[in-house]
């Protein structure tokens, strides 16, 4: 689990999404092409919508039968010269 949230967040921070291990080959029984799903074999860049944030779901499966799933979303992106608030009084 907690190797899984790292990675992620690693992913997230650099924006680029680390091959899967052990993925070599792909099951033949599942028809990627037909899906929206994509299992990464090499180093890829994270891209994402204009405005949009980057999420991911991470799941652990414990042997004593604890499970457990979490979302993340990458923090908001903060502008390169934050903007001063404005020191005048509010006219009501």
């Amino acid at each position: 689990g907690i190797a899984g949230l790292t990675k992620v967040v690693l992913q997230m921070q650099h924006g680029r999404i680390a091959p899967s291990l052990h993925a070599r080959e792909l099951n033949k029984a599942i028809p990627f092409a037909e899906t929206p799903f994509v299992v990464p074999q090499q180093l890829a860049d994270w891209h994402r919508p204009e405005g949009a944030l980057r999420l991911a779901g991470i799941s652990s499966f414990g042997a004593g039968g604890s499970n457990a799933h979490v979302i993340l979303e990458e923090p908001p992106q903060q502008p390169a010269h934050p903007v001063p608030a404005s020191t005048d009084p509010e006219i009501v």
